[in-house]
């Protein structure tokens, strides 16, 4: 068989993440965003070690602050799609007696936003790691809890560095 599929390989999952973007253009100085991002993901895991997905999710970032020269970066949303895939590290046992598995993601992401309160629409690429460990499992494995530290690099035209980082916490479901 190609594809080796056993039971509970495929999920699907939710997550929450808090980031912070750091954005800079030739013209304006460094600044801080905050922001929110809500995804969704339908994985296939392949040959016990790796696994590829599917995921959408939706992006908010507030407005950044003035700053000393006094332009802000402006607050938006967005919604991406993004193809990708990753490696599932043997199990550890975290403090000597918790198991944990870690594992690590690189996806793709192809991003449509606008500007908060206006009708400008853009579209930018982005490519994002995410390391990641599974912190507990219910129900026979069927349930499992994740923490991750995704950090994407934006590729918008009008800004010269977009990088952004956060906090993940998902939840997946296994069938």
């Amino acid at each position: 068989m190609l594809f080796p599929v056993q039971a509970e390989t495929f999920s699907f999952s939710f997550a929450v993440a808090p980031h912070t973007a750091i954005k800079k253009s030739q013209d304006v100085s460094t600044k801080a965003q905050a922001g929110i991002t809500a995804d969704t993901a339908f994985s296939l895991e392949l040959y016990e070690k790796y696994f590829i997905e599917l995921r959408g999710r939706y992006i908010y970032f507030r407005s950044s602050g003035a700053g000393d020269d006094w332009i802000l970066y402006r607050g938006y949303s967005s919604i991406g799609a993004s193809f990708g895939g990753g490696f599932l590290f043997p199990d550890q046992k975290l403090f000597g007696e918790f198991p944990v598995t870690p594992s690590v993601a690189l996806r793709g992401y192809g991003n449509f936003a606008s500007y908060n309160h206006t009708d400008i629409y853009f579209f930018y690429p982005s490519l994002e790691i995410e390391p990641a460990v599974t912190i507990a499992r219910f129900y026979n494995n069927h349930l499992q809890l994740h923490l991750g530290l995704p950090i994407e690099w934006n590729f918008q035209r009008d800004l010269d560095l977009f990088i952004s980082g956060g906090i993940s916490f998902g939840a997946s479901l296994h069938f």
